[in-house]
């Protein structure tokens, strides 16, 4: 009986073992058909989050040139209405004051003046002189100061 026992307990761990393996297989299956499913998902997660960041920078430029353009119109604005009046009438002092304050403003908030030139029109060495005589109007003519 004990000879018996002897072989029959490395039949019975050999059978465990291999009931063990088969188990372990049916799960390892079953994981890398979940690995699979998942990773499908991330790809399309992925390409969602690279099509929703094309459309963002899309929209960040679309943005952008809005304001280079309502920043161009402000500027220009003074200098069609002096050029339909052909100075008949004098120098229009709120608009030229207008114009040096926002571009004062577009300087103050960091904004290069040759982007200001540009969208404005004019040479960058124009945005200096303007800066320049904005801060003379300021100082010397009180009535231009108000103006603004």
């Amino acid at each position: 009986m004990t000879s018996k026992l002897i072989v029959a307990i490395p039949i019975m761990l050999c059978a465990i073992s291999i009931v063990q393996t088969i188990l372990l297989i049916k799960k390892n299956k079953g994981l890398t058909a979940r690995v699979a499913k998942l990773e499908g998902e991330l790809e399309n997660k992925k390409t969602m989050v690279e099509l929703y960041q094309k459309q963002l920078q899309k929209k960040n430029i679309f943005d952008k040139d809005l304001g280079k353009a309502e920043i161009t119109t402000k500027l220009q604005v003074p200098r069609l209405a002096t050029e339909k009046t052909h100075l008949a009438s004098g120098p229009q002092r709120s608009g030229v004051t207008e114009k040096y304050s926002l571009i004062r403003t577009l300087v103050s908030k960091g904004m290069a003046k040759e982007d200001i030139a540009s969208m404005a029109s004019v040479s960058a060495l124009e945005i200096e002189q303007i800066l320049r005589l904005s801060k003379l109007s300021d100082t010397s003519n009180p009535e231009l100061k108000t103006a603004t």
